[in-house]
């Protein structure tokens, strides 16, 4: 029987692990990956507290590491179901079934993917999902960013300060960005492709070019990049939640309240997966509160 067992082993996952345990919490931590979450696919990470400027796959290490030496138990496997047992909850894996008294979900958002031909071959090796970690690595050359709302036009602007040449790509003609945000896009010398799809990526060992597709005339044409940035939004991953018959938002995100619950007793959510400002230090302190929320739950079941 664990006290708690975590769901997800992002920085959300084991800020909630290293609160637990303080509190002398049997946690559990289960991530189907490596744990280091979205971390793990940032080349540096900026304004962390305590660091100017840090690599994901470092922070994700030190992530990992001081809840290991914290005590949290962390095990790589693949939750499947959750399950609500008399008063405690049965947390199903392809390897084992554990019980516990409290579960933290935080098994984040994950970045849209476009879905096209070359989408998979060259991520990593030109296309990403964030300009603030990966701009700095296509200075001076000509870059892309692919969307239409805030954080594509957010992306777009500030791309601008390391590459030669930004373009805006967005299918429609019109963004759904807030007015401000558009009004400085204007200002900026960001090129606009817009009522333009993409229909694939090209290169060699990087990449090299978009193909794109007109939406009206179905006309193609190949626009030459260097790095492509994509911004079509996130998908959370909340079908466990969902099942569980947690509450989620019209965009299927998990609603909590200001103390991380949801409308299910004892379970509680943490990190992108509740959506909102999808950064570091943002999941760390939904994490922090959801532990504390739930060492009052299981103690307050002791009673």
């Amino acid at each position: 029987m664990h006290d708690v067992v975590i769901i997800g082993g992002g920085p959300a996952g084991l800020t909630a692990g290293i609160f637990a345990v303080k509190r002398k919490l049997n946690a559990l931590v289960l991530e189907a990956g490596e744990p280091g979450g979205q971390l793990l696919y940032a080349f540096w990470i900026e304004n962390y507290p305590g660091f100017g400027k840090i690599e994901g796959k470092e922070l994700a290490k030190r992530f990992v590491g001081h809840a290991s030496d914290a005590g949290v138990q962390i095990k790589k496997e693949e939750v499947h179901s959750i399950e609500k047992r008399g008063g405690n909850f049965v947390v199903k894996t392809s390897d084992a079934e554990y019980e516990a008294k409290s579960v933290v979900i935080a098994s984040g958002a994950k970045c849209r993917n476009l879905g096209i031909c070359g989408e998979n071959e060259y991520m990593g090796k030109g296309i990403s999902f964030s300009a603030n970690c990966d701009v700095q690595n296509f200075k001076g050359r000509k870059v892309a960013v692919i969307g239409g709302g805030d954080s594509a036009l957010k992306a777009a602007i500030f791309c601008t300060q390391f590459a030669s040449e930004v373009y805006l790509i967005h299918r429609r003609n019109e963004f759904r960005a807030e007015e401000s945000l558009q009004a400085e896009l204007k200002k900026s010398n960001v090129r606009l492709v817009l009522n333009m799809a993409p229909k694939e990526f090209k290169g060699d060992a990087s990449l090299e070019s978009i193909l794109l597709e007109d939406v009206n005339s179905k006309q193609t044409t190949e626009l030459q990049v260097d790095g492509v940035f994509v911004y079509v939004g996130n998908t959370p991953t909340s079908s466990l939640a969902s099942k569980l018959g947690v509450e989620l938002d019209e965009k299927c995100f998990i609603k909590v309240d200001s103390m991380q619950r949801t409308n299910v007793p004892g379970v509680f959510a943490a990190g992108d997966i509740t959506g909102g400002i999808l950064q570091v230090i943002a999941a760390c302190g939904e994490g922090a509160v959801a532990a504390v929320k739930a060492y009052e739950y299981v103690k307050l079941q002791k009673a």
